[in-house]
């Protein structure tokens, strides 16, 4: 099992799980050239509409050569004392910015 944080999933281009370029990708994946053709449209699109409906249509191709099995998520919850001030909302736990007061 592995897991991926939000901004690594958020699109085709850059989710890992959709790499489907065989031995030329990550290490005993998928070889699928219409997957990487509409990932290709996607990152060509030039409107909203047609990004969700490229992203819509990769994520189908996908579940039907099932890239991956996607079992659930998880949240990391932080907790900060009430001196603390600063914390940058972000995808992971960035140290910058942090004040004690």
């Amino acid at each position: 099992m592995t897991s991926w944080t939000a901004s690594d999933i958020l699109n085709p281009i850059t989710m890992a799980m959709m790499n489907a370029t065989g031995d030329k990708g990550w290490f005993g994946w998928q070889t699928d050239a219409k997957l990487e053709e509409i990932k290709l449209k996607f990152s060509q699109a030039q409107t909203d509409a047609d990004k969700k409906a490229l992203a819509t249509a990769a994520q189908l191709r996908a579940f039907e050569t099932v890239t991956h099995v996607p079992v659930g998520q998880y949240n990391q919850p932080a907790a900060l004392r009430k001196n603390i001030s600063g914390l940058v909302p972000a995808g992971a736990q960035v140290y910058w910015n942090i004040k004690k007061q």
